[in-house]
């Protein structure tokens, strides 16, 4: 027969063991989950971001052939007319898909900006006497308060700025 005295005190060890292990794992895993949550959060709102970054490069290089295209054919800048907002009203905090807008807009459509992805920011073209003004807005969190991204091309050169002129990145 067992030894009753033994089997306690082996339960004992067992529970003071898994006692000490729950005090020191626990606020471990939250001093983790405090760091990375917050981490993950930036990330993937700065992985948003790069939409509005991509889509108005590509949107650049578009008019920027259009230009070029139009100069040749017209001796002309061919910049092309104001446009947008598209989707018209700025999405907030979610994406939502644009196709038929874009499509219904003779000014993106004849360019070929069609993103077929969901949108999170809206798109325009504003003109400025003999530059347009191509704009990207955002409200990635919802709260109101958007982004704006924006890129200026020159008629007279059928050059767009290489460097995206931003406010409030990651509204």
């Amino acid at each position: 027969m067992a030894d009753p005295k033994k089997g306690s005190s082996k339960g004992i060890i067992v529970l003071v063991v898994v006692a000490v292990l729950v005090v020191l794992v626990v606020p471990c895993i939250g001093v983790l989950a405090a760091v990375a949550i917050p981490s993950f959060i930036g990330y993937t709102r700065r992985s948003k971001v790069t939409e509005a970054r991509s889509n108005l490069r590509l949107l650049a290089g578009l008019v920027e052939r259009r230009c070029a295209t139009e100069r040749v054919a017209t001796a002309q800048a061919g910049l092309p007319e104001a446009a947008g907002p598209v989707p018209t009203v700025v999405p907030a905090g979610v994406a939502v898909v644009a196709t038929s807008e874009l499509a219904a807009s003779t000014v993106f459509r004849d360019l070929g900006f069609a993103p077929t992805e969901p949108l999170r920011y809206t798109y325009e073209i504003v003109r400025e006497g003999d530059a347009a003004l191509l704009r990207a807005r955002g409200d990635l969190d919802g709260d109101g308060q958007t982004s704006l991204f924006e890129l200026r091309c020159e008629g007279r050169a059928c050059t767009c700025d290489s460097v995206v002129r931003v406010e409030n990145e990651l509204e």
